[in-house]
């Protein structure tokens, strides 16, 4: 598609529309809440505790799904190919897997944005804070805008990608240069998760994490003031000045024989309170579903029991990395583009399939057993692949067959240097 500044212009309309939606979920991710910035303020204990749950159940799931690295395979062994890949990857920022993962989750979805920057290709994560697509009914990226503001500067700029050019312009959509970028499609891929932002834990979550950090600061609250109870005086009474003293003294003296004091303090129950606390811990572990790890496990937990605690929670994580894919897919595209034009290398993106590799607890001791029983039936590769460890098996089993070719070139060499002494005793 090529630059249409009416759309564009309509679609940074509805990127200041949606921004302060994406704002408030970018605060609840800091831990700046609803129930924080509405909590009531008293005259008398107002502390107020944080408990991001939202923000440790992202990153968890990042860890989950890109915690160990993505693998990129040839199905025509083009070994090459491969290589070009991961070096180009190696070039960009180490966290860029985990920062596209990240963004996609908090927010519903995310951009990479494909580039050259003297002469090298460049691959940055942005989100809905600073950018916005339009997409075809394939949620392909056809026209993309991203807004940003230089430092020391309080203009707003904007970086208009299409088919063939990145036009760079001001808020008004002046043209202030104009870059060809050689990839002939708009070098920007889309990733969302499939309900959007209805599926992130922002909309799952958030009243529960309300409700949770509302009562536990309330009955932090109470505690406090508790510890300040109100002192009940019978049958006397004492001025300002007599009370201060006594406070600091830690001694009252009544002035009539039959008067009484004591303190007078709420009759909580903290069962009830700790009951419906951890009733809305459980509810969100539920329903984002995770696990609580603080929760002690039987020591003796079988691989394959640990696996079925994990079962809800793996197959989210599943789908959710098939939510990647089509944004890998497309940036392999641009990485192959980028090496025909600048190496004259012509590879096809069609051969090259991704493998996740979960970082989650697995089960390899009882993987390694079936592969040892179809050692005849089932290629090494392919079982290398099925181990939680092992996230490049063509690598590995390169690895493993040039250690079988030292050790047979050593075993060799021992037997011309048995045959050299035999020669010599002889």
């Amino acid at each position: 598609m090529e630059y249409n500044k009416e759309i564009a212009v309509k679609l940074y309309e509805k990127y200041k529309l949606d921004l302060g939606k994406y704002k408030h979920i970018a605060e609840y991710f800091k831990g700046n809440t609803d129930a924080k910035k509405n909590y009531p303020q008293t005259d008398r204990s107002n502390n107020f505790e944080t408990y991001n749950f939202i923000k440790k159940f992202t990153i968890e799931e990042v860890s989950f799904m890109v915690g160990n690295p993505i693998t990129y395979i040839s199905a025509e062994g083009n070994i090459e190919s491969i290589k070009n890949i991961e070096n180009i990857i190696n070039q960009q920022k180490g966290s860029l897997d985990s920062e596209l993962c990240q963004a996609m989750l908090t927010y519903g979805h995310a951009y990479e944005m494909y580039y050259l920057d003297e002469g090298q290709l460049k691959i940055r994560v942005v989100n809905p804070l600073n950018s916005i697509a339009y997409c075809n009914v394939e949620d392909e990226v056809e026209l993309f805008l991203y807004i940003y503001m230089k430092e020391l500067d309080d203009n707003v700029y904007i970086d208009i990608f299409d088919d063939s050019y990145i036009y760079k312009c001001d808020e008004n959509f002046n043209v202030l240069e104009t870059i060809p970028h050689y990839f002939k499609c708009c070098p920007v891929s889309k990733a969302e998760l499939m309900n959007g932002i209805n599926d992130t834990l922002y909309s799952e979550i958030k009243e529960l994490q309300d409700s949770y950090e509302i009562n536990q600061s309330t009955y932090c609250n109470e505690i406090q003031d508790t510890r300040l109870a109100y002192l009940g005086l019978y049958g006397a009474s004492i001025d300002d000045e007599d009370a201060t003293k006594m406070k600091e003294m830690g001694i009252i003296q009544l002035p009539i024989a039959n008067s009484k004091a004591e303190y007078i303090i709420k009759n909580i129950d903290p069962n009830f309170i700790q009951g419906h606390i951890s009733e809305l811990e459980d509810k969100m572990y539920q329903i984002s579903q995770h696990i609580n790890h603080n929760i002690g496990m039987v020591s003796n937990l079988s691989g394959t029991a640990l696996e079925n605690r994990l079962i809800a929670l793996r197959n989210k994580i599943t789908t959710n990395q098939k939510c990647l894919t089509s944004v890998l897919k497309k940036r392999i595209k641009c990485i192959f583009t980028y090496l025909n034009i600048s190496e004259n290398a012509n590879y096809n993106y069609n051969d090259i399939s991704i493998k996740y590799t979960m970082n989650v607890p697995s089960n390899d001791t009882e993987m390694a057993d079936i592969i040892s029983k179809l050692s005849n039936k089932m290629s090494i590769k392919t079982g290398l692949r099925q181990l939680s460890f092992v996230t490049n098996a063509d690598k590995e089993f390169d690895d493993m067959m040039q250690e079988q070719r030292i050790l047979m070139d050593f075993m060799g060499d021992l037997d011309n240097l048995k045959e050299v002494d035999v020669n010599e005793t002889e």
